[in-house]
């Protein structure tokens, strides 16, 4: 069983900077799009952005940080939010990222032939997984992935408790790697034997669990303007697109 694994924000779509901007968006983050829609104080989560990208620079256990950092945010939500309405709402984000070209299209072809192939293929993202399955069913609605190879494609984000408002799992560094575990029913070491190719933009930070799974598999890291002049981790490659 080969797998492929494919990061969200940034590699099926383009990072914000990388192509000329004509969203209403100032960030290309599904999860700062979506937290900020939803936060009752705008203002404070743009605060808790601001820390996190300083707590970053000077902590190690980056898993853990942003479990305790999304907490926060989703303690914010207004109380009219579930998962029906986060997902709708990056529905929404979709369409507008397709009509603007955000969709990075030849990483989207790249996805569905490792479908066609018939590899495990995974999206992983560290927004919301009602945000993964948003974007994935307006791809389909769109005719740039097909519907029934779609329904293949395992999926991965962070997971809230809805009844209680607990974040349950953050999808960030090494916790990509728990929930790759959970939604393939298999260990980290199993993983890493069938793990044929993984494509990320940020393996410093929020990618770095998966990319750490590469034994003889490759990792793709997808060129972006905020790193093109960044020493890659041993053993990562630039993507050539």
């Amino acid at each position: 069983m080969a797998i492929q694994v494919f990061d969200l924000d940034g590699t099926l779509t383009y990072g914000f900077g990388d192509i000329p901007n004509t969203t209403d968006y100032s960030a290309y983050s599904y999860w700062q799009i979506l937290s900020l829609y939803f936060v009752n104080d705008q203002q404070a989560f743009h605060d808790r952005i601001g820390q996190w990208r300083r707590d970053i620079k000077k902590h190690s256990d980056l898993g853990n940080l942003a479990q305790k950092a999304m907490q926060k945010v989703v303690d914010d939500f207004r109380a009219d939010v579930h998962a029906a309405v986060l997902s709708e709402k990056a529905e929404a984000v979709t369409m507008d990222f397709i009509q603007h070209g955000v969709i990075r299209l030849p990483m989207v072809e790249k996805l569905q032939a490792s479908l066609q192939q018939g590899d495990t293929t995974v999206i992983t993202s560290g927004s919301y997984i009602e945000a993964v399955q948003g974007f994935v069913k307006q791809l389909v609605q769109a005719d740039l992935l097909d519907a029934q190879l779609a329904q293949q494609l395992h999926l991965v984000g962070a997971t809230i408790d809805w009844p209680t408002k607990q974040l349950i799992h953050s999808n960030v560094h090494q916790h990509k790697i728990a929930g790759l575990e959970k939604v393939l029913q298999l260990s980290a070491a199993a993983i890493s034997q069938e793990l044929t190719a993984v494509y990320g933009d940020d393996p410093w930070v929020n990618d770095a669990g998966i990319f750490s799974l590469l034994t003889e598999g490759k990792g793709y890291v997808i060129p972006t303007q905020s790193h093109q002049h960044k020493a890659l981790p041993p053993g990562l490659v630039r993507l050539k697109m």
